[in-house]
């Protein structure tokens, strides 16, 4: 878990520096669920997913920027699953 902080936190100086950088949004979201996979705690497991949510669709709207809100949705499914 001390790698996923120390990536989260290199990525947040990235996104200081390049806020429309979708591929950084992209690899937050990778590390989030990397914590995921880890976390024995439930209550930590909805706030990852909630974070691993919100940088998958900062970078898609980066990406994208006319993506429709249902296409966002179909993505976030799938990014469930």
């Amino acid at each position: 878990m001390e790698a996923i902080a120390d990536g989260l936190k290199a990525l947040e100086k990235s996104i200081e520096i390049n806020p429309q950088a979708p591929d950084t949004y992209q690899y937050v979201t990778m590390l989030y669920v990397q914590k995921i996979k880890l976390e024995k705690n439930k209550k930590l497991l909805s706030e990852y997913a909630k974070k691993a949510e919100e940088n998958f669709i900062k970078a898609s709207k980066l990406r994208t920027p006319g993506k429709t809100e249902e296409d966002l949705q179909k993505d976030i499914k799938q990014l469930r699953s």
